[in-house]
């Protein structure tokens, strides 16, 4: 196979978490080694950086999105990924009119501008819900599992502030519990009648991230049963400031998206 020797590409930041974004519909992916190809483009201070590569398969009557985490690993969907795919098609493919769907692995998704923020819908499984508590390292943690497109699991917990919220967080993450996928974890802590603050360690990333749309979703959930949460509610993330909505069961997630910049990857150190 013949293989071009650069990859356009496009950066784009949602609220604290920064994508690369790949136009695939006309497959010029074919051929690459795809997991050491996107974990190479998403090292930091050694190549573009990002937190995940999107992935633009085919447009037509919906899109189809597929995300990469960091390390080149396939996730389910990617709450920030999302709205970002959905600006970059607005800008580069199709103007939208009213909302556009988005297809990903763990199904469709709405695709709209509220208010000028970007909007997407989320797909919680409300019967994934459940309290666990895990032991780790003799200390007896309880948390809530609830999966948000991808598994997460939610930690109610004042002490927000904490530094070795990472070191901690990476031990559930790859805690027996939950194997063989792992869980993305986070802590929250509610701050006024309809706003909480988030913190999200992810896995693919492996660390903890500056914002995660799918984590703040999870806990929005999860505020809503164990705290009584009202919608909207608004997310506060090391990245910036997510809203959460309901309307009619259907939970969406908005916030801020701006392109930084369009390139091409240099593929000669990989082929």
């Amino acid at each position: 196979i013949k293989l071009s020797h650069t990859l356009p590409f496009s950066k784009y930041s949602a609220t604290g978490n920064d994508f690369i974004i790949i136009d695939n519909r006309k497959a010029i992916l074919a051929g690459l080694p795809i997991k050491k190809t996107f974990s190479n483009m998403c090292r930091r201070k050694l190549s573009i950086g990002a937190d995940g590569i999107i992935v633009i398969n085919r447009d037509g009557k919906y899109y189809n999105v597929s995300f990469y985490n960091a390390d080149g690993s396939l996730a389910e969907s990617c709450g920030n990924g999302l709205r970002a795919a959905g600006v970059y098609i607005a800008n580069n493919i199709k103007p939208i009119a009213v909302s556009i769907n988005i297809e990903t692995i763990d199904g469709m998704h709405e695709f709209f501008i509220n208010n000028g923020q970007p909007t997407i819908g989320i797909n919680i499984k409300r019967e994934s819900f459940k309290e666990q508590t895990l032991t780790i390292e003799n200390i007896n943690i309880k948390g809530y599992i609830i999966s948000s497109g991808v598994p997460h699991y939610v930690i109610i917990e004042d002490d927000f502030d904490s530094p070795e919220f990472a070191a901690f967080a990476r031990k559930i993450r790859y805690s027996s519990y939950f194997e063989p996928d792992g869980t993305n974890v986070n802590i929250m802590k509610k701050t006024a009648r309809n706003k909480i603050m988030v913190r999200t360690y992810e896995r693919g990333v492996e660390n903890e991230t500056l914002s995660c749309g799918t984590g703040a979703a999870a806990c929005y959930y999860t505020g809503k049963k164990i705290m009584n949460l009202k919608s909207p509610v608004s997310v506060m993330t090391k990245g910036g400031e997510l809203q959460i909505h309901e309307t009619g069961r259907k939970i969406y997630l908005s916030g801020s998206v701006r392109e930084i910049y369009k390139g091409t990857y240099e593929l000669s150190d990989i082929l």
